[in-house]
């Protein structure tokens, strides 16, 4: 199992793709975990997840081994790294106050708030 992590507000980039390779070479299931949603606009967040999720299909459809990879959108620090440094961070996962959004292959939502549910 790997999970990939994506930064949301760059999308895919070379330590990307290289790791994708690496996991095509070493497992058959992989979760695209993409990180900083809580960087994007409360208003426009949504609509900009939805425009990294489908970059990230498209990269992935030249992987048919994982086209129909689950995704997942999490902040790991609400704020940023600035927010981390003085502690007042609570990322989404271990205890923080968002929720977690899952998306499968054709874009539809299916909400979970934990990683169990991405495993089914």
């Amino acid at each position: 199992m790997v999970l990939l992590v994506v930064d949301a507000t760059k999308g895919m980039q070379t330590q990307t793709a290289e790791c994708l390779v690496i996991a095509e070479m070493t497992t058959r299931n992989l979760i695209v975990v993409l990180n900083k949603i809580d960087m994007f606009p409360e208003n426009e967040r949504e609509e900009r997840v939805q425009l990294a999720e489908k970059k990230i299909r498209m990269a992935l459809r030249g992987t048919p081994k994982f086209e129909d990879a689950k995704m997942v959108g999490i902040s790991a620090c609400v704020g940023g790294e600035k927010v981390a440094a003085v502690g007042d961070g609570g990322g989404l996962i271990g205890g923080g106050t968002g929720s977690v959004t899952t998306t499968n292959a054709h874009g539809e939502v299916a909400g979970t708030n934990n990683i169990h549910g991405l495993l089914d």
